[in-house]
This record gives structure tokens, C-alpha cells and sequence, in this order.
């Protein structure tokens, strides 16, 4: 009998994108425990972005901004391919190749910067922002040319919240949230704090603190318009979101239960593909698989996929 935790486990150390780490990174993530593996794959799986038609919503500040003007080619292009499910890949950064990095340096640990920790998307893990670079010319290793501008977009799988175009350095920029809260406040990816009062002359971080704070895997709150709000990702100190973690061990209480009642899953499986006009062969045994959007199980004899689960 396989065992779903084990293969899960098991399954995350044979991915190829792991070849990329260092000696120290690589040794550290095999004496990871399945709660830390998990995590740190499904960080790795949080940045990329499942290659499928999607509902494309502009800001206002987008559609009114005169950086659009000047790329409005290579705009054109980029929202054409967010809105046909084309594979995005290629545009976003190279740290998408790298699924873990110790981040230390003689032994200690180094602020979660991109630089330092290039296996880790702050934008994304904490304001739940995509960035994309927007050239469609490719470089050797086949990702888009770096350029000044980004576009940064919220993902979720039938939409696509487009912000705006920053400079390459507005990993903190305040005008972010603003332009989050203003258009989508039912995404929910800031939260008013009615608690905190409120003033127009408040005080705030300058955007050089914000990401200060970021780094440090602190949560900071945003005043706008007149009230504090805070994101609701609660990035922790080792630099994932909280729902990065809650995915995890959703996923683990479900694989340790299928592991419990494994043949009951089994019968149930064999039931499931009867339905669908399918029979298994006289061996039947299950691994554990990570979905696009989701995760499942794959009959080891047949190759048979089963989506089990969808985020």
C-alpha cells in the first residue's frame, strides 16, 4: 500500500525546479518536515499562474494613466494573452525557477529580499499582487526582457485584476493599495481596521519602510482615504502568507485521513471511475499529485488523474 504522505513528500523532492538550489538549500529541504515541505512548494506554485481564460477588469487609474500611452503595443499584447490563457511564464521573474534558498549568509539569516531570497515574492505574499514584465522579446534563458515597468494584476481563476504599470522598484508603493481598495474592495485583500482611529494627516511609513517592514515579516498598516486598513494575507516572520499555510495543512489533514481509510478511498475511487465509464486493473494502488489549481491522486498502474481538490 502507498502511503499519500509519503509519496507527497516524496513527489516535492523529485521536482526538477529543486536541481536549482545550493548545496546548504538542499539539504535543509530534505530535513524539512511535511507541513514545511508543503509550504514551501505551494509558495513555489502561489507565483505561477495557471494558463486558462480569464475575465480581465482594468482600474480606473490603468485606463487613465499616461504611462499606458507610451506601451500601448506591448499592453495590448500582455492583456491579450492574461484574457486567452496563454502561458504567462516567460513574463514573470526568473526566481520562479528557484523552490527554495536558505537565505543565509555565514550562517545567518539575510532580510527576505528578492535578492537574498529568491525563492520568495513579498509583493505577492503580501498584498496577493502578480508582477509582470511586459516586453514580448525573450532573453536566452527564454523570460521576457527586464525593463523599467511592470505590470502588476491580481490573479484569481476566472479573473484578472489589472492595477497599473509601476516602476520596477514599487514593491511598497502606497498608491497600490490604494488603487486595490478603491476598485476591488470586495477582493478583500485589504481590510478596514475600524478599531484604529483614523485622520488625514495620520501617520505612515515612507514606501523605503514599508518594504523595511516587509522583509522583517511584519504586517504594517495602510492609511487611505482617511482610514487604516491592513492586509489580510498576515505575512509571517519566514516570509509566507497565512494562506499559504492554511492550504498546507488543509492538505495534510485530507491526505492523513485518505491514509487512515485507504482502502475506503480506494472502493470509492473504483466507484468514481465506474461512473465515468472506466475500470481499473486487477492493481490498484494511488500517489499523491499536486494539480494546477488544486491536488489529487494518480493511479500508479493506469496513470489515471483524479482531482481531488480545488483551491
Amino acid at each position: 500500500m502507498t502511503s499519500l504522505l509519503n509519496s507527497l513528500c516524496e513527489g516535492i523532492l523529485r521536482e526538477d525546479q529543486f536541481s536549482n538550489a545550493d548545496p546548504k538549500s538542499l539539504s535543509q529541504l530534505k530535513a524539512m518536515n511535511p507541513l514545511e515541505l508543503t509550504m514551501t512548494f505551494l509558495n513555489w506554485q502561489s507565483r505561477l499562474i495557471s494558463s486558462h481564460p480569464r475575465n480581465v477588469h482594468l482600474s480606473n487609474e490603468f485606463c487613465n494613466s499616461e504611462s499606458r500611452k507610451q506601451f500601448t503595443f506591448e499592453l495590448a499584447l500582455l492583456l491579450d494573452e492574461i484574457k486567452n490563457g496563454k502561458e504567462l511564464t516567460p513574463r514573470l521573474s526568473r526566481g520562479t525557477k528557484i523552490l527554495f534558498s536558505t537565505g543565509e549568509k555565514n550562517g545567518h539569516p539575510k532580510p527576505l529580499s528578492a535578492s537574498n531570497r529568491p525563492d520568495m515574492d513579498m509583493l505577492l505574499n503580501d498584498w496577493d499582487v502578480h508582477h509582470l514584465h511586459i516586453s514580448d522579446e525573450l532573453d536566452h534563458d527564454g523570460f521576457s526582457k527586464r525593463g523599467k515597468y511592470l505590470l502588476f494584476v491580481i490573479f484569481r481563476h476566472n479573473d484578472a485584476y489589472v492595477i497599473g504599470l509601476f516602476h520596477h522598484k514599487s514593491w511598497a508603493s502606497k498608491e497600490v493599495a490604494e488603487i486595490i481598495v478603491r476598485n476591488w474592495p470586495q477582493l478583500d485583500i485589504f481590510v478596514g481596521m475600524d478599531l484604529v482611529e483614523s485622520s488625514a494627516d495620520g501617520s505612515a511609513y515612507s514606501e523605503a519602510e514599508q518594504l523595511a517592514i516587509r522583509h522583517a515579516g511584519m504586517v504594517n498598516s495602510i492609511l487611505i482615504d482617511g482610514r487604516w486598513y491592513g492586509p489580510t494575507s498576515f505575512i509571517s516572520m519566514a516570509g509566507y502568507s497565512m494562506r499559504i499555510k492554511q492550504k498546507s495543512v488543509r492538505l495534510l489533514k485530507e491526505v492523513s485521513k485518505i491514509d487512515e481509510n485507504y482502502d475506503n478511498f480506494k472502493t470509492q475511487m473504483i466507484e468514481q471511475a465506474l461512473q465515468h465509464g472506466f475500470v481499473f486493473g486487477d492493481k490498484i494502488d494511488f500517489k499523491f499529485i499536486f494539480t494546477p489549481d488544486g491536488f489529487g491522486v494518480e493511479e500508479i498502474h493506469s496513470k489515471i488523474p483524479i482531482e481531488l481538490h480545488r483551491w
